[in-house]
């Protein structure tokens, strides 16, 4: 029986769609166009590494029972490496004591986020100047301090460090801030990963779902998919979305609840570390906003990449009151602090700290690893 002219059209365009879909993917392939990855992004796996949602990013972490998630071992990239312990850097041997074990935990600016190689990063930098120490970077990023805390009872303290150095602050305010739906400390990535759970959920209990989810990892695999997914990403990122902030200066409980939690944490370090014989040192971050004079390149980020409201007109100052509560803190007052941004060797500064909001250009980790040095 003769196919009627409304089928042979559909045919026709079925036919027409996968012959440009076929040349596409052939084309893509012979080209060897990779498949497209967040410029710093996380991908999160189990603690084996095996893949559990269908981001991409350049740092893989494994999920962990304490810390929510951690770093893989044994990653490396163009920019950064990741040893056997999952720290970043050249692998140290702790089976070996040295003259002095120094930890530096906190989030993606401990851990170096943007910097070119292992050994720009402050940590890298002392490690260098003092090869007779074992410095070991153990920032993870998006880290925040409930997650830096377990991280230090758990696993830090086990390699019996001479001292720990927290160099943080920053994302305890800024994540919640800007993310949080109502007001709780969430780490970053938990919802993506809880998102994952609904939709295996959604999977088994319905079909429809299932057959929707099929063909999604099912075009994942291929190159069309991926590359069409990249022009979308870029796309939306070049629009640069402003975030709204949760949070509000009309409502101050909210920034006292990230405070509050953020001391508690931080005390807590403290006396683990003290009941340990552990040297502890808090090293409060600095932030972009609250640089007083800032440079071309610095000011341009803020002009062209600025896409979160109020910062940093509302949050840097809000973060200032965050750092000056933080020093006065009776609780806080037997920890050693260093308030990055009221050092001298900071403030004197007129070269370019900044890559971005918080993490540190070149110069920047140089400064912090002579303020850091001048304190060790």
């Amino acid at each position: 029986m003769p196919l009627s002219a409304r089928k042979k059209t559909l045919v026709y365009s079925f036919t027409a769609i996968a012959g440009v879909f076929l040349v596409i993917e052939t084309v893509l392939r012979i080209l060897g166009i990779p498949k497209p990855q967040e410029p710093q992004g996380i991908e999160f796996t189990t603690s084996r590494g095996e893949a559990i949602t269908l981001k991409k990013g350049r740092i893989r972490m494994g999920m962990s029972p304490f810390m929510v998630y951690r770093i893989l071992p044994n990653q490396r990239t163009a920019n950064f490496s990741i040893d056997s312990n999952g720290f970043r850097g050249p692998s140290v041997d702790l089976s070996v004591r040295k003259d002095k074990r120094i930890f530096v935990i906190g989030g993606s600016a401990a851990f170096g986020l943007g910097a070119a190689t292992d050994e720009v990063t402050f940590v890298g930098q002392l490690a260098q100047r003092h090869p007779s120490w074992q410095v070991v970077n153990a920032g993870v990023t998006a880290y925040l301090s409930g997650q830096e805390l377990s991280y230090l009872v758990h696993e830090i303290s086990q390699h019996k460090p001479d001292m720990i150095i927290a160099f943080d602050g920053w994302n305890d305010l800024f994540i919640p801030w800007y993310t949080s739906h109502d007001g709780r400390m969430v780490a970053n990535g938990f919802e993506e990963i809880e998102g994952q759970l609904i939709s295996n959920y959604m999977t088994q209990a319905y079909p429809g779902k299932s057959f929707i989810r099929f063909l999604l990892a099912l075009g994942g695999t291929t190159n069309t998919y991926n590359w069409v997914g990249g022009l979308v990403y870029r796309f939306i990122h070049a629009q640069k979305p402003r975030i709204a902030h949760r949070g509000s200066e009309k409502d101050p409980e909210l920034f006292e609840k990230y405070l509050s939690n953020y001391i508690s944490n931080i005390q807590k370090m403290a006396m683990i570390c003290q009941s340990q014989g552990i040297r502890f040192l808090l090293m409060l971050q600095p932030d972009l906003g609250l640089r007083q004079q800032r440079t071309e390149p610095e000011n341009n980020f803020l002009l062209h990449t600025n896409n979160y409201d109020g910062y940093p007109e509302e949050f840097s100052p809000l973060y200032r009151r965050f750092l000056d509560r933080v020093k006065t803190s009776p609780d806080l007052a037997p920890v050693e602090k260093i308030d990055t941004t009221q050092t001298a060797r900071w403030l004197n500064t007129k070269e370019t700290l900044f890559l971005d909001w918080v993490h540190l250009a070149p110069t920047g980790h140089i400064a912090v690893a002579d303020i850091l040095d001048a304190s060790l």
